[in-house]
């Protein structure tokens, strides 16, 4: 049974230029994923591929200009998109959590962290202030953080960058949510650290049976603890299956080229080092969005690709999809 359900979703940037002429960035076009009941989807490609963005369309966090133009988001059969504020405060941090980049940056400098998941449990619980202390307490030493009790009283600034992700987490987690969204949950962390962090989002997961996205660059990461994965890029999501299949058998050429790729390719001046840079979101092809960086494009690769599906859960957005 699906969890999570996105279909054609379309997030748009509507602005005006110098010359008050109206722009549109359409940096999601078209994004359709389902995501079921305990199952860890990781969502991969470049910078500005669209996967953050993703996760704040379907948490409801768009800013002006950003809007949603198109596409439903319905989580556990409920219809997100075009809810109250109110109605969705009641679905965010009780049912969907999400963890996200910046521990430091995302916690209250002014607020003790003990007080600031006592405020996560109280916003979405009745419950007295003692028994959301004791829950609080019970959720930092769930994730690992040694003696609760003394770190209940610490400032964020006293917390190292792993300490504080695994306050993020326990505040994701204390309203045991079924929905859990990592948007590069270890970005700024050591590689050991990192490997302890997304360790323990894996074990959590799995103890309470939530479904998660995962939204990363790091295809080690997506190798490692996902089970199905979605490659973004220009807006859109151009192939999507099994984690063995898509590694195995990649369709569509930028999935290629993305696994193909490695550190060392990167080039001082920014370019990707996939080859060439993504295009323009204000003027978007109207075919392929790929089109211009594919090795193997064709006269046909100027009209926009169906889904070609190579399997039952296996397919690309790609004219040539089998070659």
């Amino acid at each position: 049974m699906s969890l999570l359900v996105v279909e054609d979703l379309h997030t748009h940037f509507v602005s005006r230029d110098l010359d008050n002429r109206v722009r549109t960035a359409k940096a999601l076009n078209s994004v359709s994923f389902a995501l079921a009941e305990g199952e860890v989807l990781g969502l991969v490609g470049e910078t500005g591929a669209g996967k953050s963005l993703t996760a704040f369309s379907i948490m409801g966090l768009l800013r002006p200009p950003a809007r949603i133009v198109q596409g439903s988001v319905r989580f556990a059969g409920q219809e997100l998109v075009g809810l109250a504020p109110e109605q969705l405060n009641a679905v965010r941090g009780a049912r969907i959590a999400m963890v996200g980049q910046n521990p430091r940056g995302a916690l209250d400098p002014l607020t003790r962290v003990g007080e600031q998941i006592v405020r996560v449990i109280l916003a979405h619980q009745a419950v007295s202030r003692e028994a959301a202390r004791a829950a609080a307490l019970e959720a930092m030493a769930r994730v690992g953080i040694p003696d609760p009790a003394r770190r209940f009283r610490s400032w964020p600034h006293e917390l190292s960058g792993g300490m504080a992700q695994r306050v993020l987490i326990a505040m994701a987690l204390v309203n045991r949510p079924t929905l859990l969204i990592a948007d590069e949950p270890t970005t700024g962390l050591d590689v050991t650290v990192q490997a302890q962090i997304l360790d323990l989002l894996r074990t959590l997961v799995r103890e309470m049976n939530m479904a998660a996205l995962v939204i990363t660059h790091d295809l080690g990461v997506v190798a490692h603890y996902c089970s199905r994965m979605a490659v973004m890029f220009a807006g859109r999501i151009i192939e999507m299956g099994p984690v063995e299949a898509v590694f195995g058998t990649p369709r569509h050429p930028y999935t290629q080229a993305l696994i193909a790729a490695t550190p060392e390719n990167l080039t001082l001046d920014g370019a990707s080092p996939l080859g060439g840079r993504p295009p323009d979101l204000f003027a978007l092809p109207p075919g392929c969005h790929y089109v211009d960086r594919c090795p193997i494009a064709t006269e046909a690769c100027n009209a926009l690709p169906p889904w070609r599906s190579v399997a039952a859960d296996h397919g690309a957005l790609c004219h040539r999809v089998e070659s």
